[in-house]
């Protein structure tokens, strides 16, 4: 339940983030900041969320949503990058 909870207050922060680029770009504090934020509650998700297995197939099922938001919220910065930012840019 913790690992979850990490992963839902990483992805609320991306989205807060994105928000304040989108209605108060004077207030967003840069990428930087939330990949350090982010990856931090993620990983300690990631790692409640594979010591939360235990022998039996319904904890591999149990576990294998906060595992999966936290591996992704992980993967964040690799897959988009600076990316975000430019596309956003570009829209306005």
């Amino acid at each position: 339940m913790a690992s979850m909870i990490l992963a839902t207050l990483g992805w609320g922060l991306w989205w807060f983030v994105l928000g304040l680029h989108r209605f108060a770009p004077s207030w967003f504090p840069g990428l930087t900041p939330v990949y350090i934020v982010t990856g931090c509650l993620a990983s300690v998700g990631l790692f409640l969320g594979i010591f939360t297995v235990r022998a039996g197939l319904i904890w591999v099922l149990l576990a294998a949503v906060p595992i999966f938001a936290n591996a992704s919220l992980l993967m964040l910065p690799l897959v988009v990058g600076d990316d975000v930012v430019e596309v956003l840019d570009e829209g306005e």
